[in-house]
Protein backbone atom coordinates (compact mmCIF):
# COMPACT_ATOMS: atom_id res chain seq x y z
CA UNK A 1 0.00 0.00 0.00
CA UNK A 2 3.05 2.31 0.76
CA UNK A 3 4.16 1.71 -2.61
CA UNK A 4 1.77 3.19 -4.26
CA UNK A 5 0.99 6.21 -2.69
CA UNK A 6 5.50 6.66 -3.40
CA UNK A 7 5.46 5.08 -7.07
CA UNK A 8 4.73 7.85 -9.96
CA UNK A 9 1.91 4.97 -11.56
CA UNK A 10 -1.21 5.86 -9.94
CA UNK A 11 -4.76 4.47 -11.24
CA UNK A 12 -7.00 7.61 -11.61
CA UNK A 13 -4.16 10.29 -12.32
CA UNK A 14 -4.68 13.63 -10.39
CA UNK A 15 -2.49 15.42 -12.60
CA UNK A 16 -5.38 14.52 -15.58
CA UNK A 17 -8.95 14.16 -13.80
CA UNK A 18 -7.81 16.87 -10.81
CA UNK A 19 -8.97 16.38 -7.43
CA UNK A 20 -11.20 13.22 -8.54
CA UNK A 21 -8.05 11.44 -8.84
CA UNK A 22 -7.70 11.23 -5.08
CA UNK A 23 -10.60 8.75 -5.31
CA UNK A 24 -8.46 5.78 -5.64
CA UNK A 25 -6.13 6.84 -3.04
CA UNK A 26 -8.81 7.30 -0.73
CA UNK A 27 -10.33 3.96 -1.71
CA UNK A 28 -6.94 2.04 -1.42
CA UNK A 29 -6.11 3.62 1.70
CA UNK A 30 -9.39 2.71 3.55
CA UNK A 31 -9.09 -0.89 2.37
CA UNK A 32 -5.79 -1.23 3.39
CA UNK A 33 -7.07 0.06 7.34
CA UNK A 34 -9.76 -2.44 6.84
CA UNK A 35 -7.12 -5.15 6.23
CA UNK A 36 -5.13 -4.23 8.97
CA UNK A 37 -8.33 -4.30 11.39
CA UNK A 38 -8.99 -7.49 10.21
CA UNK A 39 -5.93 -9.02 11.13
CA UNK A 40 -5.65 -7.35 14.18
CA UNK A 41 -7.56 -8.39 17.49
CA UNK A 42 -10.69 -6.02 17.61
CA UNK A 43 -10.23 -5.80 21.55
CA UNK A 44 -6.61 -4.42 20.92
CA UNK A 45 -7.76 -2.20 17.94
CA UNK A 46 -10.16 -0.95 20.39
CA UNK A 47 -7.78 -0.39 23.03
CA UNK A 48 -5.68 1.84 20.65
CA UNK A 49 -8.30 4.28 19.33
CA UNK A 50 -8.75 7.93 20.20
CA UNK A 51 -11.51 8.50 18.30
CA UNK A 52 -15.03 9.20 18.99
CA UNK A 53 -17.55 5.71 18.70
CA UNK A 54 -16.45 2.11 17.66
CA UNK A 55 -13.38 2.01 15.52
CA UNK A 56 -15.13 -1.35 14.00
CA UNK A 57 -18.53 0.84 13.02
CA UNK A 58 -16.44 3.89 12.23
CA UNK A 59 -14.47 1.88 9.41
CA UNK A 60 -17.59 -0.13 8.23
CA UNK A 61 -19.06 3.43 7.75
CA UNK A 62 -15.98 4.56 5.66
CA UNK A 63 -16.30 1.75 3.73
CA UNK A 64 -19.54 2.06 2.50
CA UNK A 65 -18.98 5.51 1.37
CA UNK A 66 -15.59 4.36 -0.46
CA UNK A 67 -18.15 1.65 -2.31
CA UNK A 68 -20.65 4.30 -3.14
CA UNK A 69 -18.04 6.53 -4.62
CA UNK A 70 -16.20 4.39 -7.10
CA UNK A 71 -17.30 2.08 -9.45
CA UNK A 72 -17.51 -1.79 -8.81
CA UNK A 73 -14.74 -1.95 -11.34
CA UNK A 74 -12.02 0.23 -9.87
CA UNK A 75 -13.22 -1.53 -5.96
CA UNK A 76 -12.63 -4.69 -7.19
CA UNK A 77 -8.96 -3.39 -8.78
CA UNK A 78 -7.92 -2.07 -5.73
CA UNK A 79 -9.27 -4.77 -3.57
CA UNK A 80 -6.75 -7.42 -5.92
CA UNK A 81 -3.76 -4.50 -4.92
CA UNK A 82 -4.71 -5.29 -1.11
CA UNK A 83 -4.73 -9.15 -1.65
Amino acid sequence: GIAYYILPIDIIPESIVGPMGYIDDLILGVFILNKILNDTDHAVVREHWSGHGDVLVVIRRILESADRLASPRLIAKIKRMVK
